[in-house]
């Protein structure tokens, strides 16, 4: 089973998602639509989560924040602790929900994802720059369907190099791993 750091950080996107998609209705909402399987998946975990009486004021609290501002990662980071501590708590809610992200169709980023700036970046799974069509699943999980236009980093101490060349006339282009100069 996944460990419950690592499960809490796999939630929380979804109930983000879902979030984003109903505001505060997310805990009322009923019905959904098949274009909203992401929203869908998080507010079911959600739910879950928040049908533990210890854990749900707690929930409620987190959501709101994130609910105020889903770009402060402050909140969403308190978000996190609360599924974490929702799921250490409860062994059986834990692995009900491991349940449920192994049926879930992956996150993926598009349109209202997070731009992060001035910031460093460490650990495993990151994703930076634009990415429609790419998706991080797990450790050293990428799949690009069709064009990424970012950096796609997918574990501790991954470099990423970006390198532009333009030539003209009968120039050409050479690439190699390091810093270059040609001069013709």
């Amino acid at each position: 089973m996944v460990e419950i750091a690592e499960m809490a950080a796999l939630v929380v996107p979804y109930i983000t998602a879902a979030v984003g998609a109903y505001g505060a209705a997310v805990w009322t909402k009923t019905q959904e639509l098949a274009a909203e399987e992401t929203a869908g998946w998080g507010r079911r975990m959600l739910q879950r989560l928040a049908g533990r009486p210890e854990s749900r004021p707690a929930l409620e609290s987190a959501v709101a924040d994130v609910e105020a501002d889903a770009n402060d990662g402050d909140a969403v980071a308190a978000l996190r602790m609360q599924v974490k501590k929702a799921l250490a708590a409860d062994p059986e809610l834990a692995a009900e929900i491991a349940t449920m992200l192994a049926a879930a169709s992956p996150v993926t980023a598009g349109a209202g994802s997070q731009v992060i700036s001035g910031s460093h970046i460490v650990g495993d799974v990151n994703q930076i720059g634009s990415a429609r069509d790419v998706s991080i699943t797990g450790r050293g999980g990428v799949s690009v369907r069709g064009n990424n236009s970012g950096i796609v980093s997918t574990g501790d101490g991954a470099r990423n190099v970006q390198m532009n060349a333009e030539a003209s006339g009968q120039g050409r282009v050479y690439q190699a791993g390091g810093d270059q100069t040609v001069n013709e």
